[in-house]
């Protein structure tokens, strides 16, 4: 036989349906509570007059009507067959029952379905009355138990987060970006730096073979500029090909000291006067 005997325990009867609710248990919190107070119910059978079986294939809810008269319905996820063949189950009512002060109303229903959802059996004990005491804030409008005034101030507080989330990433993707360029115009400077120098030794070769020095200087500063141009190796090949069109040139003078460009053994930029050497 099912024991009925715990003080704290809503108690149904499989058999009769009424609800026994012990002095301790009649208060359920304050209007507005929201998943604050547990309940826990025992049925006291799982086997109903005609037979039927409430342990098996039956899904558990509490139903009823808060102290305003809203309606709620809160569903059940767990419910335990007892060694001695009790049904028990916790139940935490929910806003919307928790809506309005004043006389709680609730029975317990258990519903039977297929495989399909078609419902086959209905079981609902008697109501049985709890009381949600008064509070001293404005009561939540019961829409689904949703606090629509809180949720927007949710709502607010998250679109403002994201806001500065997006307003961080947008200056990095900016800075990042500047960062980009300016290293591009550094290497594009460096390597019209390179043409300017080597103009400057095909001028000098043309006027003088004791320009020869001046042609080395300048050379020796537009290799140290091709390397560093080397990453920007695409918009440096065009324009390297205009600084060897200006090397050429100065080859041709007369009493011109012979010198090119060229790559070295071990792959460094490098200017070659007379004998080859690389300066």
């Amino acid at each position: 036989m099912c024991n009925t005997t715990t003080e704290n325990f809503i108690v149904v009867d499989v058999t009769t349906r009424t609800i026994s609710i012990p002095e301790s248990e009649v208060n359920f919190g304050v209007a507005g509570d929201k998943n604050v107070e547990t309940k826990h119910i025992r049925i006291n059978g799982h086997v109903t007059a005609s037979g039927l079986d409430l342990s098996q294939n039956f899904v558990w809810r509490v139903v009823g009507n808060n102290g305003g008269g809203g309606p709620f319905s809160d569903p059940i996820d767990i419910t335990t067959l007892t060694s001695d063949g009790c049904i028990e189950m916790d139940w935490t009512p929910s806003p919307a029952a928790m809506a309005r002060k004043g006389k709680l109303h609730f029975n317990v229903c258990g519903i039977e379905v297929d495989d399909s959802g078609v419902s086959l059996h209905e079981w609902h004990s008697e109501m049985g009355t709890g009381i949600a005491k008064e509070n001293a804030e404005a009561p939540v409008e019961d829409i689904g138990g949703a606090d629509l005034v809180a949720h927007l101030q949710a709502m607010a507080v998250q679109v403002a987060n994201n806001a500065k989330v997006t307003a961080d990433a947008t200056a990095d993707v900016k800075n990042a970006a500047e960062q980009v360029e300016q290293g591009k115009n550094t290497a594009l400077e460096a390597v019209e730096s390179i043409i300017d120098s080597a103009k400057e030794a095909s001028d000098a070769a043309a006027t003088s073979v004791a320009a020869r020095d001046i042609a080395k200087t300048a050379q020796n500063a537009a290799t140290q500029q091709a390397t560093q141009a080397a990453q920007s190796k695409d918009a440096a090949g065009k324009l390297m090909q205009q600084a060897k069109t200006y090397a050429d040139e100065a080859a041709g003078y007369a009493g011109a000291a012979k010198y090119s460009f060229g790559y070295t053994s071990d792959g460094r930029f490098a200017f070659f006067v007379n004998d080859e050497s690389e300066v």
